[in-house]
C-alpha cells in the first residue's frame, strides 16, 4: 500500500497543485514527532520508499509511467 501511495504522489508531483512540497514536509513533521513509535516507523518506511520511488527512471512496474514523466517528476521532486 504505501508503494502505492509514494506512485500517486509521484503522479500528482507532476501535476503541480495536487501536491506542494510544504504541505508534504508539515505532514512528515507532524508523522515524525508523533509520540507512538509505531507512527514513526511507518512513516520512515514511507519516506524511504517515496525516495526509492524517485530514484526509479525506468518505466514503473504496475502502472507503467513513461521515462519522461518520470524524469521531469524527479526534478520537480528535487
Amino acid at each position: 500500500m504505501l508503494r502505492s501511495c509514494a506512485k500517486l504522489l509521484k503522479r500528482s508531483t507532476f501535476d503541480g497543485h495536487a501536491c506542494d512540497f510544504d504541505s508534504l514536509a508539515s505532514k512528515f513533521y507532524v508523522l515524525f514527532t508523533d509520540r507512538e513509535p509505531e507512527i514513526h516507523q511507518i512513516t520512515y518506511e514511507f519516506f524511504v520508499i517515496i525516495l526509492d520511488e524517485f530514484d526509479k527512471f525506468w518505466k514503473a512496474d504496475n502502472i507503467d509511467l513513461p521515462y519522461d514523466f518520470q524524469l521531469y517528476a524527479k526534478l520537480a521532486f528535487e
